[in-house]
Order: structure tokens, then C-alpha cells, then sequence
């Protein structure tokens, strides 16, 4: 019988409805991401949705097994939880949050927290939608210094976003954040030798932006693009992504060692071939 919360997570018909607002409202306001050299993130959260549309780029639905479970376990016999999701692309994780929340039938704070607008912008819609309530925080999450601290804290592919010594500031400051027993909940790309390779993505990315253009025939009615400006937009993002190599499998785990942890390793299909990552969860000693 299917869960009646599912629908949380049928996220293909809400972006059929958010993928052009969310574009729009980034043009207007993405001029604060930390992924850009100028500050203008506009070149990735204006085409994110589309891509997620189009089912080309990163998604916590690549890992749905493992948010599922380990969300729900992670709030199973409390009365109440205080989530914190740092660092979003747009409410795809909220939405597995959500859902963990209404299966378990608890009370629940979740404080949403991005340097960029954009996002915030998002999961406020998603929220809006389903008639509940978040708590938006544009914020750095190295600067962040609220008054009390988390049941669970968790992200998807976010600290591949930074150099491994900042991902390890990362790691370290949702240590500081978490109940003692709390839970850190997230997956980390894997990267392999071949990446490094000079000229080894550039078909790759041609391919990638191609299926953008061929996808959007199909989606044509939900995106405000033809399928040659959405080429266009994905081969600008496709190009402009940037995934740091944090390390192999211990390297990765190092970055937690002064917490307890358990995890799997994925395979998925990946924004530009079959991709790994580690499904972890961390929490106090």
C-alpha cells in the first residue's frame, strides 16, 4: 500500500508548476551563491529546476531509499524535532524532510539555511503548497550562531561545494550545531582518477547538454525556454559546475572522524556518467 505522504515526494509535478517561477525569481535575485567567482549563482539556480524537470542533475531522489530510512529513523519516538537543512539547491530535501515528519506524526521546526535567495525562495513555495510552516536563514554556515541546536542536520552532495579544508570547517561546525543526540544525515560524491584527465569531460558535457535539448520537447508546456536556449543554459551550467575531489572513500570518512558513523556507497547515474557517493550518518560520541 503506498505511504498517503508520498506525495511529498511525486516532486516531478511540483517542478512541472515551480521550475519557471523559481528561474524568474533567480534572475531577479541570485547575486549571492558562494559557487560563482563574481557571486552571480543566476548561471545555476535559473536552470536548476529545469534540469531536475528533465532528470539530468543531482537529486536526494537519487539516494531516496536512504533519505527515507535514515530520516525517519532519525526522528523515530520523538515527540518533536529540530531540523536544520544547510545548504539547498531548491525543497527537495525538505521534501524528504516533510515527509519523515509526517509519517512519524511529530512536531517539527525546520530551519532552512543558504547563502542565496533563490532557494530560500523555493522550499517557502514548496512549503506554502502544502500548508506548512519553515523558518528561512540566508546565511554562511560557517557564520551561523543560532541559540540552540539540532535533532538532525542534514544536506545532499553539499560539501563537494567546498575545498576539503573548508569541508572539514563544514563538518566540524554541524558537530557544534548537533544534540548529543542529535544526527548529521548527508551523502559526499566520490570522485575517480579519470576526472582529471585533460579533455575527458567535454563530450560528456556536449551529451549532457544535447538530452537537455531533446527532454525539454517532451516538458515543452512546463518551461518558458525552447529546447535550444535550455542547450544553452545547461551547457553553460554543465560547464560552470564544479564538484571538488575531497578524496577517496577514508578520505571522505576522515572528515568525521571525531564522530560516530555509518554508511553505504551508491552508485548513480550521475550528471555526466555513473557516480558514487557515500550515504553517511554521523552522530555525537
Amino acid at each position: 500500500m503506498t505511504n498517503i505522504y508520498e506525495n511529498y515526494l511525486n516532486l516531478e509535478e511540483y517542478l512541472k508548476d515551480s521550475a519557471d517561477k523559481v528561474c524568474n525569481f533567480s534572475i531577479k535575485n541570485c547575486k549571492h551563491g558562494i559557487m560563482a567567482k563574481d557571486c552571480d549563482c543566476t548561471w545555476y539556480h535559473s536552470v536548476w529546476q529545469y534540469l531536475r524537470l528533465l532528470g539530468l542533475v543531482s537529486t536526494p531522489s537519487w539516494h531516496d531509499q536512504f533519505f527515507k530510512k535514515e530520516l525517519c529513523n532519525a526522528i523515530n519516538n520523538k515527540k518533536s524535532v529540530n531540523v536544520l537543512i544547510s545548504g539547498t539547491a531548491d525543497y527537495s530535501m525538505l521534501a524528504y524532510v516533510i515527509y519523515a515528519c509526517k509519517v512519524a506524526n511529530i512536531d517539527y521546526n525546520i530551519d532552512v539555511l543558504d547563502t542565496c535567495p533563490t532557494p530560500l525562495y523555493a522550499c517557502e513555495w514548496y512549503s506554502q503548497i502544502n500548508n506548512f510552516k519553515i523558518n528561512k536563514i540566508q546565511e554562511n554556515i560557517l557564520k551561523y550562531s543560532p541559540n540552540k541546536k539540532y535533532d538532525l542536520i542534514c544536506t545532499d552532495a553539499f560539501l563537494t561545494r567546498f575545498d576539503k579544508n573548508t569541508a572539514q570547517e563544514v563538518v566540524n561546525k554541524w558537530s557544534k550545531l548537533l544534540n548529543q543526540n542529535g544526527k548529521i544525515i548527508t551523502t559526499i560524491r566520490i570522485h575517480t582518477k579519470d576526472e582529471n584527465i585533460k579533455g575527458y569531460e567535454e563530450n560528456l558535457q556536449e551529451e549532457f547538454s544535447n538530452k537537455a535539448k531533446e527532454r525539454t520537447k517532451v516538458f515543452q508546456k512546463y518551461i518558458q525556454y525552447s529546447p535550444g536556449q535550455i542547450k544553452q543554459l545547461a551547457y553553460k551550467y554543465i560547464t560552470n559546475m564544479k564538484s571538488s575531489n575531497l578524496g577517496d572513500e577514508n578520505d571522505i570518512l576522515n572528515l568525521f572522524s571525531n564522530l560516530n558513523t555509518s554508511y553505504n556507497i551508491s552508485t548513480v547515474q550521475g550528471e555526466l556518467k555513473e557516480t558514487k557517493y557515500i550515504e553517511l550518518v554521523a552522530s555525537l560520541k
